[in-house]
C-alpha cells in the first residue's frame, strides 16, 4: 500500500461518536425474489480480553482489530469505547492492507496482566421474504478490496490450500451448477461444508489448514470458513474471512463473503455466508474485519521482551437492545 495514515488515540478511552460518519456503502439485494420485511436490530458488543504474564515484560505492543467500521452496508457503527489496564504509554490508529481498523497499543511495562474492554453500540438491517427467509443484501463489490483487486480473494493461502479431498468435493458439485446461478453454487458449497462438519472445540487451533480440518470432520467456526473459503476459489468464486460477533456464541465468530457477478439480478457484490449455521448472514451478525484468511485478520496478536510465558483469555456478549419490524 501506499503511505499508511497513523493517528493517536486517548489512553483511557478511545471513542466514536455517530456524528461526522461517511456515508453507507452502496447496498443491492440478490436475486430478484421481492421483499416483504425489514428487521432493524440496535445490538451492543462488550468484548473482553485479559493478558496474563508469568513475570513483568517490557517493550509490550498489542495490536487489535475489533472495531467495525463506521458504515458496512447495512450495518452502522453508533458508538465505539475501548478501555484499558495499565494505562498504556501510546496508541496508534490505522487501516490495514483491507481497509480494517487496526489499533497498536504500546506499554513500557507490564507487571501481571494486561485488559482490553472493548464496547460497541450498532444498528443492522436485513430483509427477509413473505415465507420468513432472509434475503441477501450485497456490499458493494469495490468494499475491503485492495489496490491489487478481488483477484486476490480467488488465490490460496497457506490455511486455505486444498488437497485432493476438497479438490474433489468442489469438482462434484460445480458439476450440477454448471450454468447455473453463483449464488445458488456458493450456497451449496455452504451446505455441504455444514452437513459433513461436527462443530467441536479443542480440537484445532489457529494454525489448522481447510484441509486438515476437512480429514478430521471437525472444528470450529474458523474451520468452517477456511474450508468454505478453499471450495470457492476452487470454483473460481472470489471469497473472503469476515470476523466479528454473533448473539449466544460467547466469543468471536467468523463466516465467508462471496463475490457474485454482475448478471445475475443486477449489480455485483460481495454476499455474506456463515457456514457454521448453514444460512445467508442476517441483522443479527456484527461484521468487525475482512481478509483472505484468519491470519490476514487476527484480532489480536502483538510482541514483548520477557523471559516467561503469556497466555490470553477472551470473552463475548452480544446482547439486543431494540428490534424493529418495518413492512417493505
Amino acid at each position: 500500500m501506499s503511505a499508511v495514515k497513523r493517528r493517536q488515540f486517548r489512553l483511557y478511552w478511545l471513542t466514536m461518536p455517530i456524528a461526522d460518519q461517511k456515508s453507507p456503502a452502496r447496498l443491492v439485494r440478490a436475486g430478484a425474489a421481492r421483499p416483504d420485511h425489514r428487521i432493524e436490530r440496535t445490538l451492543h458488543v462488550t468484548h473482553s480480553l485479559n493478558y496474563s504474564y508469568s513475570r513483568p515484560a517490557r517493550d509490550v505492543t498489542t495490536r487489535l482489530r475489533l472495531l467495525p467500521p463506521p458504515w458496512r452496508g447495512a450495518q452502522h457503527l453508533l458508538h465505539s469505547s475501548i478501555h484499558r489496564a495499565p494505562v498504556p504509554t501510546r496508541g496508534d490508529a490505522f487501516p490495514d492492507a483491507f481497509g480494517n481498523e487496526l489499533l497498536q497499543v504500546f506499554h513500557d511495562k507490564v507487571w501481571e496482566n494486561l485488559t482490553f474492554v472493548i464496547e460497541l453500540t450498532v444498528e443492522t438491517a436485513a430483509a427477509y421474504g413473505d415465507d420468513g427467509r432472509v434475503l441477501p443484501e450485497l456490499l458493494a463489490p469495490e468494499q475491503g478490496v485492495p489496490p491489487e483487486g478481488a483477484g486476490v480473494f480467488r488465490q490460496d493461502t497457506p490455511l486455505t490450500r486444498p488437497d485432493a479431498a476438497l479438490e474433489a468435493v468442489a469438482a462434484d458439485i460445480a458439476r450440477g451448477y454448471a450454468g447455473g446461478d453463483t449464488a445458488s453454487l456458493a450456497l451449496a458449497l455452504c451446505r455441504r461444508v455444514f452437513s459433513e462438519m461436527r462443530f467441536v472445540s479443542g480440537e484445532t487451533g489457529v494454525g489448522t489448514t481447510a484441509a486438515e480440518a476437512w480429514g478430521g470432520k471437525k472444528g470450529v467456526c474458523q474451520d468452517y470458513t477456511h474450508i468454505l473459503l478453499a471450495l470457492c476459489r476452487l470454483v473460481d468464486l472470489p471469497a473472503r474471512y469476515v470476523s466479528g460477533f454473533l448473539p449466544g456464541e460467547g466469543a468471536m465468530h467468523a463466516w465467508v463473503e462471496v463475490l457474485l457477478p454482475e448478471n445475475e439480478g443486477g449489480p455485483g457484490g460481495w454476499a455474506a455466508l456463515d457456514p457454521t449455521h448453514d444460512r445467508w448472514v442476517n441483522e443479527r451478525y456484527v461484521a468487525v474485519a475482512a481478509g483472505r484468511d484468519y491470519g490476514d485478520i487476527s484480532p489480536t496478536s502483538g510482541t514483548y521482551i520477557g523471559v516467561g510465558p503469556s497466555s490470553l483469555s477472551h470473552r463475548s456478549r452480544v446482547s439486543v437492545e431494540k428490534t424493529v419490524r418495518v413492512s417493505l
